[in-house]
This record gives C-alpha cells, sequence and structure tokens, in this order.
C-alpha cells in the first residue's frame, strides 16, 4: 500500500516486476467536511471561538508519537491559551501518555477519549483545525485521507507513503517526528487559513471504489498471463 513498503520489498531481494502498488482510498460518504461549529457541538468540545483543537486519531502505542506531540504542545501552550489537544483511539501505552500528561501538567489541554465508532469519526476530524499523525513507520494510513475529506489539514512524519500523500503545502505539513518539529509545525498550521473545500475535493479522488477498480485491474491480469503461460506449456515442440 505504500512506495515506501515496495522499496523495502526491493531491498530485500523481491522483484520488482513481482510488486504492484495500490494504495488506500476513503470512504467519501462518511468523510465529508461538514461546519466545524456543528461538529464540536455534536461532541460537547469548545465553540470555535473558545480556541483551537488538535486531534490525532490513532491507536495508543509507542510508534505512533503521541507523546512527542503532548511534548510539543507543551511547548507552545503559553502561546495559545485555548489550544487543546485529544487523542482518540485505545491501546497499551495509554498509562505511559495519562503519566505524561499529569507530569507536564496539562490536564486541561490534553484529553484521551478512548475509541470511538468509525461514524463518529468524522464529528472529531471536523471540529478539529488540525489532524496529526506522529508514527515512526506506516505503510498508507487511511486517517490521512479521512482528515483531508473531512477538510481538516494534516501534520505527519516522513514515514510510509506519508510524504507522497502530503505531496503539497496545501494539504499539510510533514515533519519529523520529535517535539520541536512538531511544535513549530503546529504553530505553522495554526497560523494561517486553509481552503477546507479543495482539501476534501483532493481526498474524494480517491474513493475505495477506484481502489478496488485497481485490485480488479491488477488479478485481471495476472489471471491473464497466467492463462497464456498454460497455453504455451500445453503446446508441443
Amino acid at each position: 500500500v505504500s512506495l515506501a513498503l515496495k522499496r523495502r520489498m526491493i531491498e530485500l531481494g523481491v522483484d520488482e516486476n513481482k510488486i504492484q502498488f495500490i494504495g488506500n482510498g476513503v470512504d467519501v460518504e462518511l468523510f465529508r467536511l461538514t461546519d466545524r461549529t456543528h461538529a464540536r457541538r455534536a461532541l460537547g468540545l469548545p465553540l470555535p471561538e473558545d480556541g483551537k483543537i488538535l486531534v490525532s486519531v490513532a491507536s495508543l502505542r509507542e510508534a505512533k508519537g503521541q507523546q512527542h506531540v503532548i511534548n510539543a504542545l507543551s511547548g507552545i501552550a503559553s502561546k495559545y491559551p485555548g489550544l487543546r489537544l485529544y487523542l482518540v483511539g485505545e491501546g497499551d501505552y495509554r498509562k505511559n501518555l495519562e503519566h505524561l500528561v499529569r507530569q507536564l501538567s496539562l490536564q486541561d489541554r490534553v484529553f484521551l477519549v478512548g475509541n470511538r465508532n468509525n461514524d463518529e469519526i468524522p464529528l472529531w476530524f471536523n471540529a478539529a483545525d488540525v489532524s496529526i499523525l506522529a508514527s515512526s513507520r506506516e505503510g498508507w494510513p487511511n486517517v490521512i485521507l479521512e482528515s483531508l475529506a473531512c477538510g481538516t489539514p494534516v501534520i505527519g512524519t516522513p514515514v510510509g507513503q506519508i510524504p507522497e500523500i502530503i505531496s503539497s503545502d496545501q494539504l499539510g505539513i510533514v515533519a519529523e517526528q520529535d517535539p520541536a518539529s512538531l511544535a513549530s509545525a503546529i504553530e505553522a498550521a495554526l497560523g494561517r487559513s486553509w481552503d477546507r473545500m479543495a482539501l476534501m475535493n483532493f481526498a474524494h479522488s480517491r474513493p475505495w471504489a477506484t481502489v478496488a477498480l485497481e485490485s480488479l485491474h491488477y488479478f485481471n491480469q495476472m489471471i491473464s498471463n497466467q492463462a497464456v503461460v498454460k497455453k504455451h506449456a500445453l503446446v508441443p515442440n
């Protein structure tokens, strides 16, 4: 699902001709732009005039990098009195993150809201000013296109397919997985206006139907190739 994984497979000795790259898509019916005020009210969050919101939708694991986002927030919190971070997801790293939040006295800024139904995730993306995925490794994370499909720019790390998805500074910011780089990216993202409709249109250009057609085309191609091989094998010398 990513060119980075393809390159790694080639490094491991797999024949490049036997690898087909087919990226993920997005549910264009579910993930759509809605009014930010409506989304915040639906979730019981502070309204836009009360401060900015960051959201990270990912399992709570060390590799997902939420600890770096929390440390980044700590470094810039004094500049943004109403800034809040919501971590949507669950995992075995939760206690570590809760401890870090207490250690940095960010209990009124960082909220671990646990798992949420998939139907609710678009509300979180629409409620946020910026979404963040600070992973140390990825393939093609679905949440990148899902956030963009809701008109919310993304801060991501340069791993997996993320740099290819966030291919323009009109879609988001690619930052290193460390608090200083993430803090700088957050400030940059919060300090500019984003064309939410353009973000949605970009993500909606790759619906899951497109992914299905690409997969179908590939499988049909493989079946045709196998048929040709068998036909030649049956021809007597």
